[in-house]
């Protein structure tokens, strides 16, 4: 088992340095960037989860490493690392709270799409709202996968616990979590590719909207 570090990317933060009277333009503005500031806890969970993967590989290649004289050892580092998979799984019903928040904010832009006078710029808002429902349901499946790969991360480690451990259902075990990383490393890409396209689609508009923003990428 070697699980592929998965770095996902997060959509871009526009400052607005102008001031100008509230309208339909600003308005949207202000629901994209909402949206940036619920998904903040989406960047501190990937940070977490990270961390947690890269200590139960550390405790999976020790346990690999031990023999049956040291069984003790082998159930105490499986017992952390089945709680380090259970707070994994924690962590990312948190980080999905958070994409869902922001899709929802971001959602709520689209009300003041029709108040939108010039055609191109309404035209590039409604593009960006399709961007991220497709980056929406990009990270729907993410989600599904990386739960499969914690239930399957949880069996490995209790067969890792058995005593009377049998080599071929170890092997098939593996096999099962590799492919879901892999699964979830495909899942990853597409995610990141739909957050770029949303990030260039956003900055369109807001150019097209004539608003001065300065970027915090």
């Amino acid at each position: 088992m070697k699980r592929p570090i998965q770095v996902m990317s997060v959509i871009s933060l526009g400052m607005l340095l102008t001031a100008c009277s509230t309208n339909p333009e600003e308005t949207i503005y202000n629901h994209f960037e909402a949206a940036v500031e619920e998904e903040s806890v989406f960047a501190e969970q990937q940070s977490q989860l990270q961390q947690a993967e890269e200590q139960e590989q550390e405790w999976y290649e020790e346990i690999i490493l031990l023999g049956m004289d040291e069984y003790d050892t082998i159930v105490s580092l499986t017992e952390q690392a089945q709680e380090s998979i259970e707070h994994r799984r924690e962590l990312l019903e948190e980080e999905r709270a958070g994409i869902e928040a922001g899709y929802e904010e971001a959602s709520q832009a689209q009300d003041e799409f029709d108040s939108l006078e010039d055609q191109e710029t309404r035209d590039l808002a409604e593009q960006v709202q399709e961007a991220m429902e497709t980056r929406y349901e990009s990270y729907d499946s993410i989600y599904s996968h990386y739960s499969e790969s914690l239930d399957l991360d949880f069996e490995l480690f209790q067969l890792l616990a058995q005593e009377d451990l049998n080599i071929d259902e170890l092997e098939e075990q593996i096999e099962k979590v590799n492919e879901k990383y892999s699964q979830i490393t495909e899942a990853t890409e597409e995610f990141n590719n739909q957050t770029d396209t949303y990030n260039e689609l956003k900055k369109s508009f807001y150019e097209a909207a004539g608003l001065d923003i300065e970027y915090n990428e």
